[in-house]
């Protein structure tokens, strides 16, 4: 570790002299990995890296692990099976050593179990098998061995071993109660954004490009007031060419009439009446290019002038009217917890927003449709958020949620003097599952190796792809 340390010195020394972009990319990886993954991984004293070599040698007990591991055993020896020692295991620190033998039973047992997992997850089937092989050769000969130990025991002391499976037992099945039978009030939370109601998110209605903007951000409108003229040629000539075809067919309706030709004063009407119709929609169109403010509030907007010019598609955000209605806090509810959040709506719902105080609200709706779809993307992993996203299916590059999600809807109550703003995002709790400390668990553990197994799999089509 000295000299990993010591070339993890030079490495600094150098990187802050080169000027090779290459060069120093190599510099940064030395230094990385000769200082932090050397501090995080060969100073753990646990296992037999050069951590546990240096608190030997500061405690000036040699093999401190076959020496703790003796003195643990005889512990539970003596307690188990009331076995004294014939001779002593060790000498001075007992509870130091004790401890120490203890923690790193405890922490082998944690790293073999995280390996298994980590191979079941990364290489499916296969990883499953090299599981249950993992489980044989690192638990099945200590569990073998105790096994020949106990039938030893009940042939020549059969009341020890009748204290130790009596000990034994009850010492397992408290803490295995207190795991699988008693209820723990976990708080089930869900990660969310403040957002405005939709009357106050004003969408384009038809597709165009964005010839004029007639407001900026900040600025107080009232309702009917102009905010933004699209351009869309189509809908233009399509407009014009109809009124154009009506004029022609009211001319040959007049001609059949004149004639007294009822049939085909009778097929002009039918077509006059199509015409119109279609007419009254591409007036709707129209109209639609000019957009207006439908309520009164303040404009709110980011980088509103570097949108002239560009393309928008029915449906696209164009800004948001800011009326200072009450905020709405949108939430993601996983699969999981959506019965719990479909029986607290009409209830009140507390919602912690950023570093403010717990604000009041109520869950009004839960839409009862699961999507990957991401409805704001500050909630995306990638941008500081809460929630696990990847490159989605389709050649886009853009994000989706790597499980279905649906989403819920909190309206908020008495925020105080400070309104929250759009875009803040935020927690709120759904409630309390009397779930045991066990279940909770395995639903958590459950959730992390499928999110996993989604990861994995979304990269594996990327990468055939």
């Amino acid at each position: 570790m000295y000299i990993e340390l010591a070339l993890a010195s030079i490495a600094v020394f150098l990187w802050t002299q080169v000027t090779s972009d290459v060069a120093r990319h190599l510099l940064y990886n030395i230094i990385i990995m000769s200082s932090v993954s050397t501090l995080i991984f060969n100073a753990n004293p646990l296992m037999k890296f050069d951590g546990y070599y240096l608190l030997s040698d500061l405690l000036q007990v040699p093999n401190l692990y076959t020496r703790s591991s003796q003195i643990l055993q005889a512990v539970l020896q003596r307690l188990l099976l009331g076995i004294r020692p014939t001779t002593p295991v060790a000498t001075g620190r007992f509870w130091l050593l004790l401890l120490y033998g203890a923690a790193a039973v405890i922490w082998r047992l944690l790293v073999c179990g995280t390996m298994l997992i980590t191979a079941s997850v990364l290489f499916h089937g296969a990883g499953l098998a090299l599981s249950v092989l993992g489980m044989l050769a690192w638990f099945g000969m200590p569990v073998l061995s105790a096994f020949r130990s106990a039938i030893q025991l009940f042939r020549t002391a059969p009341l020890r071993l009748g204290r130790g499976l009596l000990v034994g037992g009850t010492a397992l099945a408290v803490p295995a109660a207190a795991m699988f039978l008693m209820p723990v009030p976990f708080s089930t939370t869900a990660p969310g954004i403040v957002s405005l109601p939709d009357g106050n998110r004003i969408r384009a209605e038809v597709d165009g490009f964005i010839e004029r903007i007639a407001v900026q951000d900040g600025q107080t409108v009232a309702a009917g007031d102009l905010l933004l003229v699209l351009r869309n040629e189509e809908i233009t000539n399509g407009h014009r060419d109809l009124e154009l075809q009506i004029q022609q067919e009211t001319i040959r309706q007049q001609q059949a009439m004149r004639d007294h030709d009822s049939g085909m004063a009778s097929v002009a009407a039918s077509n006059l009446k199509s015409l119109r119709d279609q007419l009254q929609e591409t007036q709707r169109q129209l109209q639609a290019l000019q957009v207006v403010a439908p309520v009164a509030g303040q404009i709110t907007a980011r980088d509103l002038k570097s949108r002239l010019e560009t393309s928008v598609s029915a449906g696209d955000e164009l800004l948001i009217v800011d009326s200072h209605q009450a905020r709405e806090f949108r939430i993601s509810v996983s699969q999981e917890d959506f019965p719990l959040a479909e029986r607290r709506v009409g209830n009140e719902i507390d919602v912690r927003i950023g570093t403010r105080g717990l604000v009041p609200g109520e869950l009004t709706r839960v839409i009862p449709r699961a999507s990957r779809k991401l409805f704001d993307p500050a909630l995306a992993a990638t941008a500081g958020g809460p929630l696990a996203v990847a490159a989605a299916d389709d050649s886009s590059s853009d994000l989706e949620l790597t499980e279905q999600r649906f989403e819920a809807v909190v309206t908020l109550k008495n925020p105080g003097d400070e309104q929250p703003l759009p875009g803040e995002r935020g927690v709120t709790a759904l409630g309390h599952q009397q779930d045991s400390l066990a279940e909770h668990l395995h639903d958590r553990i459950t959730r992390w190796i499928r999110r996993q197994l989604t990861i994995i799999a979304r990269a594996d089509s990327h990468a055939g792809s």
